[in-house]
């Protein structure tokens, strides 16, 4: 344990503060929180130990005074209340990782001072952070300070610019390390010089904040159980190779689940598919990699990245999408594998056409959609039982992965049907009547062609049922469908969701949002008869019910507001999807937001804001930041 003297200083006329000096610590006053209400880690007893020298991180080969690639440079700095020496890497940098030993013992909160460049406009920064004991990086985040032009505060004038705290995580540090990671997009060829493109770091100080005995059990009971483990994530999986922010690592696959531990989610839905693209090593349909796309031209740079980051993955045998399922289950999720059908099942719209050359929707055009004046659609249609079969080939070879379920993505997007032969013919057989020359919204048309979708439920439900027998599993495979936000917009776009409740064919049905059209910007779940229509479809059945959250990233008050409102609702489970575990300032409260009592008692407290500590920066080297640079 490194011996800490106390000392009591005093910080305005009405705070009073606490100081600890240490080896390796600077004099920080901290003001002291006698609140009780949210999280856990703003209410700790402990005294906090801040480590701002950070020239005592290693290898010091990796650090420098002048500027220089591959290396962290060390600049003194100056706040208002103490001093110390940060490191930072820039765009161009590529530094390598660097440790700091934290030399203590025990259970810590562990937070870092982070901040947004000494100069506007203020940027989102982020590394990545790891214990010696961790198995992979995590992503720290922290976000420009507001959404206004450059980032500026308008209090930016009178404070400046300012380090701010990130949490890290709270853990044994006894014996350990944190070491730190550059995030870079790896754009050139490794040969050539310049080109990859890094995230500034500016990180200036450690926070470590011991636990009492007490705050230990409180942690361990509350990380044991599982009452309040109600909320789902998604991972369209492309972040795993897209843009290129990392070689092709079982640890970087790693990387995107680990943020997921000891938070009150119970599961994550990850692509297994797109259309007939597998995020998986496939023996049906094709993958990322330079076999099934060689492009003469990419439309992003992220894309082609893509394909070569999988072909990596493939040439070192990596399986990202085992990998991810393993790890899932280590971390305490279950990994459920989605089917994305696409723009349209099986469509790439321009000008992103390269990718269907050589796929299933280029080799069955008869198979397409119909429009209703007999011109041919872009999408693969549910109608024709090749389509199903094909979809439900690639379901069974997913279930050779340890997944806990399948998923479809009927948010990603329709058409499913249209006006196909085999439904006009249908409808004409049992109605007389051509459903072409009537309203479009006609009932007895839309229930027809709905029939396609529910056929498709039913074999997928027994596609699964006989990987259950031929693998003696004792368990079912759970089917989840993310779906249009009323029934009637569903069943306008060819999906019976009561059938499939009435019938036992989906065992979780998520409403992507309440907007029309998965219009994906608008605050979802205001009006209570939207979620009512939901609530009472699957009250008594066998379906779990879980309403996606949506816009993607809202303000800590916005979710827990929401969270509240559905929960006050009937509505057990919540999804979240492309979800921000950790690029967002709401991240750290998203994590918790199945603590329903936690979430009561805030908003009854008069939503206490709770804002991590920052300091003002006064100094940066020689230079004086009182003459404040536009």
């Amino acid at each position: 344990m490194i011996p800490m003297l106390p000392r009591l200083f005093t910080y305005g006329s009405l705070l009073s503060l606490l100081v600890l000096v240490a080896p390796g610590c600077a004099d920080v006053p901290v003001r002291k929180n006698d609140g009780n209400i949210g999280m856990p880690i703003f209410h700790r007893s402990g005294e906090p130990v801040y480590l701002t020298e950070m020239e005592r991180s290693q290898p010091q080969s990796a650090l420098t005074i002048e500027e220089k690639r591959f290396a962290w440079r060390l600049i003194d700095y100056e706040t208002e209340d103490f001093k110390g020496q940060l490191i930072f890497a820039g765009e161009e940098t590529q530094a390598p990782d660097l440790s700091y030993p934290l030399e203590t013992e025990g259970w810590h909160d562990v937070f870092v001072g982070m901040f947004n460049t000494a100069w506007r406009p203020y940027q989102d920064q982020q590394v990545r952070a790891k214990l010696s004991d961790d198995r992979t990086f995590s992503n720290l985040f922290l976000p420009k300070p507001t959404a206004l032009p450059w980032g500026v505060p308008e209090d930016d004038t009178a404070r400046g610019s300012r380090i701010q705290e990130v949490y890290f995580k709270t853990a044994d540090l006894s014996g350990q390390s944190l070491t730190f990671q550059q995030p870079c997009q790896l754009v050139v060829p490794e040969d050539q010089e310049f080109g990859n493109i890094c995230e500034k770091v500016w990180i200036a100080y450690i926070k470590l904040v011991p636990l009492s005995q007490e705050e230990i059990q409180a942690l361990q009971a509350d990380r044991e159980q599982t009452v309040t483990k109600r909320l789902f994530g998604y991972n369209d999986s492309w972040g795993v190779a897209w843009g290129r922010s990392s070689p092709a690592t079982a640890e970087f696959v790693q990387s995107h689940l680990e943020p997921y531990r000891h938070t009150d989610f119970k599961r994550i839905y990850w692509d297994g598919v797109h259309g007939d693209v597998c995020n998986y090593f496939t023996k049906i349909g094709r993958t990322w990699s330079r076999k099934h796309y060689d492009l003469a031209d990419y439309v992003r740079a992220g894309d082609r990245l893509l394909v070569e980051t999988w072909t990596e993955y493939q040439e070192k045998g990596i399986d990202p999408f085992q990998v991810a399922a393993d790890y899932a289950h280590e971390v305490g999720l279950e990994f459920h594998a989605n089917y994305r059908l696409g723009w349209g099942p099986f469509y790439w719209p321009p000008p992103f056409q390269g990718f269907n050359q050589g796929g299933f929707w280029e080799e069955h055009p008869e198979w397409r959609c119909v429009h209703r004046d007999g011109t041919p659609g872009t999408a693969m249609s549910f109608a024709f039982p090749g389509v199903r079969s094909y979809m439900l080939s690639i379901v069974a070879e997913m279930t050779n992965y340890p997944i806990d379920g399948v998923a479809i993505l009927y948010n990603r997007q329709p058409p499913y049907v249209d006006y196909e032969a085999p439904l006009v013919e249908g409808f004409k057989a049992e109605y007389g009547e051509d459903p072409r020359h009537l309203e479009e919204r006609d009932v007895r048309w839309l229930s027809h062609r709905s029939k396609a979708a529910t056929l498709f439920m039913r074999e997928l439900r027994d596609t699964l049922k006989k990987a259950e027998a031929d693998q003696g599993r004792s368990k079912p495979y759970e089917i989840s469908a993310w779906v249009f936000g009323s029934l009637e917009e569903n069943l306008y776009y060819g999906l019976d969701v009561r059938t499939w409740v009435e019938e036992g064919l989906v065992d979780t049905i998520i409403p992507y949002s309440s907007a029309e059209k998965l219009f994906s910007w608008q605050m979802a779940w205001e009006n209570a008869a939207d979620v009512k229509q939901w609530t009472t479809l699957t009250r008594d059945t066998s379906t779990t019910l879980a309403l996606n959250v949506m816009p993607r990233n809202l303000a800590v008050r916005d979710y827990r507001r929401k969270a509240q409102a559905l929960y006050q609702s009937g509505v057990e489970h919540l999804a979240f999807w492309d979800t921000v575990i950790w690029s967002s300032a709401s991240s750290l409260a998203l994590r918790r937001l199945g603590h329903k009592d936690e979430i009561s008692a805030w908003i009854k407290a008069g939503e206490v804001p709770e804002q991590l500590p920052f300091s003002r920066l006064r100094r940066l080297g020689d230079w004086d930041l009182s003459f404040f640079p536009e």
